[in-house]
């Protein structure tokens, strides 16, 4: 195993408890996206075929300029925001799209499983306060677990040679 496969595994690491922690509390430590950004800039030093820096940062920054937009409008969380951002680092220009198709895949296949989930549950028509229960629209889904998938799709192909 090569440091760009430490590299690499170190990343997917990242992503996959970036997951964990958006399903369990619904928050994405910074500390992921930082280290992802990171780990993107060790990996980019070391890759012998030469990474284009101007590309990834690109993809990277719109990414965030998009989100950021999405959170202001209430549409996204500021922690699915950054690590969306931090996987569009890692696939660049060349990957951004197949990057957006898998998280938006891996969202819709989440936001399924969280509804069924809440059908089977058989949850109240009422809170315990007396209000009424949360809508099916209003329900918080843990978009990191598909913006996790997006991320490590992009790590995949960098791994197999196929990505940057």
């Amino acid at each position: 195993m090569t440091i760009l496969h430490l590299v690499l595994a170190a990343a997917a690491a990242l992503f996959v408890f970036a997951a964990i922690g958006d399903v369990r509390r619904y928050l994405i430590p910074n500390a992921f996206s930082l280290g992802l950004a990171a780990l993107f800039g060790v990996y980019a030093f070391l890759t012998p075929a030469g990474l284009s820096w101007p590309g990834h940062l690109t993809a990277g920054t719109a990414a965030f300029a998009v989100g950021a937009g999405l959170f202001y409008m209430g549409a996204m969380g500021g922690g699915d925001v950054k690590l969306l951002a931090a996987a569009a680092l890692w696939a660049g220009p060349q990957g951004l799209a197949d990057l957006l198709l898998v998280v938006a895949v891996a969202g819709g296949a989440v936001a399924l499983v969280m509804l069924a989930a809440a059908r089977l549950s058989r949850t109240p028509a009422t809170a315990p306060s007396g209000d009424a229960a949360p809508s099916a629209a209003k329900q918080r889904v843990p978009y990191g677990v598909a913006i996790a998938a997006g991320g490590l799709w992009s790590l995949a192909g960098l791994a197999a040679g196929t990505g940057v």
